[in-house]
């Protein structure tokens, strides 16, 4: 729940967009779903990322989030960069070595972004509090 709120937050830096705001906010909602498969497995099961794709795009429009092309471009690059900046709060290694340390959008839009390591209440309830104000706001 926090990562969610971290990349929303990323993205209302960038954009005054509450659209693309709710769709950062959700975009990882198909997890709640189905399992968080890490990114280098998925080319190894593509009947699941099939299926995971095919539930996201259900639940997102349960949800009316915009879901395009175009936005999960967007999403992507900031999903990406708020991994980077838990990748290097969270591991050892201070994130030395992780996978898109080399993008370099994401490693600045990753400058941007404070990880609280909250406890999962803490965090679901962060989540609830942004869905609530930006549903209000659509």
């Amino acid at each position: 729940a926090e990562h969610s709120v971290l990349v929303r937050e990323a993205v209302a830096r960038d954009f005054d967009s509450l659209e693309l705001e709710f769709s950062a906010l959700m975009h990882d909602a198909v997890e709640c779903v189905l399992i968080d498969m890490p990114h280098p497995l998925k080319p190894l099961f593509p009947a699941f990322a099939a299926m995971e794709e095919e539930v996201e795009n259900e639940i997102m429009a349960h949800f009316g989030a915009k879901w395009d092309a175009g936005t999960k471009t967007i999403i992507k690059l900031y999903d990406r960069a708020s991994c980077l900046a838990e990748a290097a709060e969270l591991m050892p290694s201070g994130g030395a070595g992780y996978d898109v340390a080399s993008d370099k959008q994401s490693v600045r839009i990753a400058e941007g972004i404070s990880v609280a390591c909250l406890q999962p209440r803490a965090a679901e309830e962060l989540f609830l509090t942004h869905y609530d104000e930006v549903r209000k706001q659509l």
